[in-house]
């Protein structure tokens, strides 16, 4: 029994010794964190600060490891980058390719956000070069940030110190003049006034669409970027909805996705204020027009079986067309020509309660990159991420260069920027070659 009373004693003894270590390990710690930079304590948009740095990856190696990292181009500044890469180290929010003269001849740009502290950089798309910050206006807790098409202006939606409340900041470029060479840029900006639904920018980037809940529904306003003019074109009794604006004169809004319930698309003129209804009646309804605005593209979920098909609409005809391979809109974007559509598909068929799963963050998808002819109904496979990096994507945000001959993406999961070249380069549709189909 003394024995027994002796083993519990050193027992106790231990346990209380281990728990002391940890008190001591996680005080250690939290003295470590109280005495590092300020930053994380202050605003969300932080100190903008007089220096501008390169982008580094010291904050985000836990996110990454070596998977992404091994898929950084490292060369000589001006050499050509691979034909699929990491664009960068860092997790990325947004981004958007812009063209821009350089010695005589029209050059690529990427222009992305960090996800870490909300700065701007440039880099080349089509060759190694350096990242250049271009705003080093700090926003923290970044969710996400939406660019203008030409990279002049993005929208950064972010949370606040508890994260349960999202707010937004517009940043904006503002070039200078030059006697040769690239004009200087700065990047100027505002918060949002009110806490915003969804957005969408203009085609030209001037002016930005977004939805602001209130009592009644949802109000709908045009602002100007530059000035911050605002004007209420459209109203609604529903909230949930999101906004697409490819084409000058169409904003489409839709009802969330949903599994559960029908959805409905509105177009609305932003001249005129006029407003449509372009589909109704669909379950997990979502849709995007392309640049020209002579076509739908949208997803639902089929009656009956549960799943998912891709769709186009010609606005000129009212035909409808069922693309061969189907995915969520999200995960699609149009081409610069106006023709081609380029999709996430996932490996597997999607169905039933998927949508909510994923909105939610509590599955994903294996995707493959495929491309989509609208005029043909023929797909060609892009690429597998499985075959080129031995992991699953969950690709989102596509974005089309304006050349047409490199897709950027994001995995949902880490927020890398990868970027990809195009087979084959598409400018006008008389001059394309028929594509054959591949399984």
């Amino acid at each position: 029994m003394l024995d027994f009373i002796k083993s519990n004693k050193l027992i106790a003894g231990a346990a209380a010794l281990v728990v002391v270590m940890i008190l001591a390990i996680i005080i250690v710690f939290i003295l470590a964190r109280n005495s590092g930079p300020e930053e994380e304590k202050q605003d969300p948009f932080g100190d903008t600060g007089s220096e501008r740095q390169q982008a580094t990856s010291s904050d985000s190696d836990f996110l990454f490891g070596t998977s992404s990292e091994r898929f950084v181009p490292d060369g000589a500044v001006g050499s050509p980058v691979p034909e699929f890469r990491a664009v960068t180290k860092i997790p990325v929010a947004g981004a958007a390719v812009y063209e821009r003269e350089q010695g005589g001849t029209v050059v690529e740009y990427i222009r992305f956000t960090s996800r870490i502290n909300g700065h701007v950089f440039d880099t080349p798309l089509a060759t190694i070069g350096d990242e250049v910050n271009v705003s080093s206006k700090t926003i923290l807790r970044i969710g996400n940030a939406k660019w203008s098409r030409n990279g002049s202006s993005t929208i950064s939606r972010y949370f606040d110190e508890g994260g349960t409340q999202m707010f937004a900041y517009i940043n904006y470029a503002v070039y200078g003049t030059s006697t040769g060479g690239v004009p200087p840029v700065e990047f100027t900006g505002r918060p949002m006034v009110e806490t915003i639904q969804d957005v969408a920018f203009s085609p030209q980037g001037n002016e930005l669409f977004y939805l602001v809940t209130n009592n009644e529904g949802s109000v709908g306003y045009l602002e100007n970027v530059l000035t911050g003019a605002r004007t209420q074109i459209w109203k609604s009794l529903l909230r949930n909805l999101s906004v697409s604006w490819e084409t000058q004169n169409r904003i489409l809004v839709y009802s969330n996705p949903s599994s559960y319930a029908e959805g409905a698309v509105w177009s609305i003129n932003p001249t005129t204020k006029s407003t449509s209804v372009m589909l109704a009646n669909n379950i997990a309804l979502a849709a995007k027009t392309n640049t020209s605005g002579t076509k739908i593209l949208y997803s639902l979920e089929e009656t009956g079986n549960s799943i998912f098909s891709l769709r186009v609409l010609d606005l000129g005809t009212g035909d409808t067309t069922h693309l061969p391979l189907a995915t969520l809109v999200e995960k699609c974007s149009w081409g610069p020509v106006s023709r081609y559509v380029y999709c996430a598909i996932p490996r597997e068929e999607i169905h039933g309660e998927f949508l909510e799963d994923w909105y939610m963050g509590l599955t994903s998808t294996d995707d493959v990159l495929w491309r989509l002819d609208t005029g043909t109904g023929v797909v060609k496979k892009l690429f597998d991420p499985v075959e080129a990096t031995d992991e699953q994507f969950d690709i989102v945000d596509i974005v089309v260069s304006p050349q047409e001959n490199y897709v950027l993406f994001k995995t949902r999961v880490n927020n890398v920027l990868w970027a990809l070249k195009l087979p084959e380069k598409h400018t006008t549709p008389s001059a394309e070659v028929p594509e054959t189909e591949e399984e």
